[in-house]
């Protein structure tokens, strides 16, 4: 796992962690090598450092099966993820909170270590390790859902799949402040009926604000945040207990600053807001560009600055500007207010509407996955 670390270019266990959801102490822990990480720490290092999560996952089921060995493959002495899986009802923590390390494997007497050091045992335990290493092998490789621990797949008809990419909770309602009703560890494959909004949740690969919430088809909701997938183009928000109203309506406006602009939108309903603007191209046409990474705030006003190209300010020129209600990353609405303005001399401002194709491309650059 140091090698891993060190090939990702050594970066700080508080950069890992913020990536992979854990804390700094428990990630270098896991590195140390003194005892065997849980599978959920391991996946979220790895995830971190960009390693091969599946590679990752089959040695640490092969470690495992080693040490169920060596332990003497007593209910004592039995791994700790086995004895306490992370797919089970889970107390109510908060989405900072760090889940806690496993507990160290009990450690057999001497004298147990003496048994089984008899040809005969030795020869027993060269067959068990063989069978439990076939068993995990055979698991992970035919296993569509993903590691031990994951939730059952359900029917994804109307829905869509998503997999997380470290560890995480499974709520009863799109709150923060919601029960936790199941832990998921990292590298599951899940089905989602659909999805609703709720509390606004950090992406972690992106740092980007994300509204929206996956409901599963066991039931309960998890972040979009903490899943590699986006609905279909097209479906809308559910239902689903202590949801949120998608975003109704947004106002732009633009001011002088200095030798930029400052855009400013409100917006009714709208949590996260993105900007745009059609920009030329080299081959001689213009396409909509992400002015600024996603925007959010808890009163529903936004501001970005911006320095528009030089040409925007030749005599007749004009350029468009839009902000658009998102609910994430590549999660456009079409609650949106376009402004054309005129820069050569006093700031000029026409709205402007946009429809079909102009509409879909403007809508999709500003709330842009980065």
């Amino acid at each position: 796992m140091r090698q891993l670390r060190e090939k990702a270019g050594n970066p700080t266990y508080r950069a890992l962690a913020r990536k992979a959801g854990y804390s700094p102490a428990t990630l270098s822990e896991a590195a140390r090598g003194q005892r065997r990480p849980s599978l959920g720490v391991t996946m979220a290092y790895v995830g971190a450092c960009g390693g091969d999560l599946d590679e990752w996952r089959l040695r640490w089921h092969d470690l495992a099966a080693t040490e169920t060995v060596v332990t003497a493959g007593t209910a004592a002495d039995a791994d700790t993820e086995a004895a306490h899986p992370i797919d089970v009802a889970a107390p109510d923590k908060s989405a900072q909170a760090e889940p806690a390390a496993d507990a160290p494997a009990l450690q057999p007497p001497h004298t147990r270590w003496r048994r089984w050091m008899r040809p005969p045992v030795i020869a027993a335990a060269v067959v068990v390790v063989a069978a439990v290493t076939g068993v995990a092998l055979w698991a992970q490789r035919g296993k569509s859902d993903g590691p031990r621990g994951c939730p059952r797949s359900g029917s994804t008809a109307g829905g869509f799949t998503g997999q997380t990419y470290n560890f995480s909770r499974v709520r009863s309602a799109a709150r923060l402040s919601a029960p936790v009703v199941r832990n998921v560890p990292a590298g599951c494959t899940l089905a989602f009926t659909g999805y609703c909004l709720g509390d606004v949740v950090t992406d972690r690969t992106s740092q980007t604000p994300d509204v929206r919430w996956f409901m599963l088809s066991g039931g309960g909701v998890m972040a979009s945040g903490v899943v590699h997938g986006n609905p279909p183009p097209g479906l809308s928000p559910s239902s689903c207990p202590e949801n949120t109203a998608p975003p109704t309506a947004i106002r732009l406006t633009v001011h002088q600053a200095g030798g930029g602009l400052k855009l400013h939108a409100t917006g009714q309903g709208a949590k996260i807001v993105g900007f745009t603007s059609l920009d030329d191209t080299e081959s001689g046409g213009s396409e909509w560009q992400q002015i600024s990474s996603l925007t959010t705030s808890p009163t529903s006003t936004f501001e970005t600055s911006w320095q528009p190209r030089p040409a925007a300010a030749s005599p007749g020129q004009s350029i468009t500007v839009a902000a658009v209600a998102c609910l994430g990353g590549d999660g456009p609405t079409t609650v949106i207010d376009a402004q054309r303005i005129r820069l050569d001399g006093p700031l000029r401002t026409t709205s402007t509407s946009l429809s079909g194709k102009a509409l879909e491309a403007a809508t999709r650059a500003a709330c842009q996955y980065p």
